[in-house]
């Protein structure tokens, strides 16, 4: 890419980040438990807002588009630590490798006071524990195509009397292009799902959502790489309605400087920042999310080891 073609691009990406930053900062992010687990994996992706699907060239895959795990080239393993938003601890593990993929995360709250009717601490507290477990494939049709899915799995316990346990899968399929310079990738969360199961009374749906996203990538010499890339996450029902409030942009920018990298982005909610520092084979990354009404800063510490 011509270095023209460079700084308009940039210019662009900037100022979509800028305009939908003023839009969107009031949709709401979780509405069941099932979405609560689904904060996403990694300090890479969450520092380009999220946007991941087009690209997915590393261990993040396995969530965020396994059907690019057809074209990964090593073994990795990733570890993950994020205090959401200043209130609860959400961390995780997994590994990937050409065709397959698999990560665990769990989101723990610790222990939280029950007052009275009055707001007087009882001395009496419950814990809130959730989990999950997503199993990633993906295979090469052609050169340049690749299919895949995940199979999701949750887990949620709340240290109350009377409460019960929440159990609940899902299946994702997913397809990813890749050329030269560019990447289109596709999946649809919870294309198949059992819902979240509370006992015998209880269940929670779990929302269908088409996300859909590009990469666009310029190696502007042997040791500076750029990425740029745009995801659109809208669900099912709102497709046919045309409820456009309730489509979600992600938008993310990547440069590379030999082993050092910067990021920006915005995720339908907030900007982000973050870097890394590759080492050999190991990789530390580190994100930022800036969320707005009173909502404490994100931060997510990722260390990838790949061979």
């Amino acid at each position: 890419m011509r270095p023209k073609g460079l700084v308009l691009l940039t210019a662009l990406f900037l100022v979509l980040v800028i305009l939908m930053a003023g839009t969107a900062c009031g949709q709401e992010e979780y509405n069941n438990s099932g979405a609560l687990l689904d904060l996403g994996q990694g300090a890479r992706p969450m520092g380009m807002g999220g946007a991941f699907i087009g690209l997915a060239d590393d261990e993040n895959a396995v969530y965020y588009n396994p059907a690019a795990l057809g074209f990964l080239d090593k073994f990795g393993v990733t570890t993950l630590w994020s205090p959401q938003f200043g209130l609860v601890d959400y961390g995780g593990i997994g590994f990937a490798r050409k065709y397959v993929g698999f990560s665990t995360s769990a989101l723990y709250s610790g222990p939280i006071e029950v007052p009275n009717e009055f707001g007087a601490d009882t001395g009496a507290s419950f814990n809130y524990v959730s989990g999950n477990g997503v199993l990633g494939f993906g295979f090469p049709v052609l050169s340049r195509l690749s299919l895949g899915g995940k199979v999701k799995y949750y887990y949620s316990h709340l240290t109350l009397e009377g409460s019960d346990d929440g159990y609940g899968w899902s299946v994702d399929p997913a397809i990813i292009g890749k050329w030269k310079n560019f990447g289109l990738g596709i999946m649809v969360e919870n294309l198949l799902t059992g819902g979240l199961v509370y006992g015998p009374d209880h269940r929670e749906e779990l929302e269908k959502i088409l996300r859909a996203g590009i990469s666009i990538s310029s190696r502007i010499d042997e040791s500076i790489e750029l990425n740029v890339l745009a995801d659109l996450e809208v669900p099912l029902d709102s497709v046919t309605a045309t409820r456009y409030e309730l489509m979600t942009p992600h938008l993310g920018v990547e440069l590379w400087l030999s082993s050092v990298a910067v990021r920006a982005g915005y995720n339908g909610r907030a900007l982000t920042v973050g870097t890394s520092l590759e080492v050999s084979n190991f990789r530390l990354d580190w994100a930022l999310s800036a969320y707005e009404s009173g909502i404490a800063e994100t931060h997510r510490v990722s260390l990838v080891y790949r061979f």
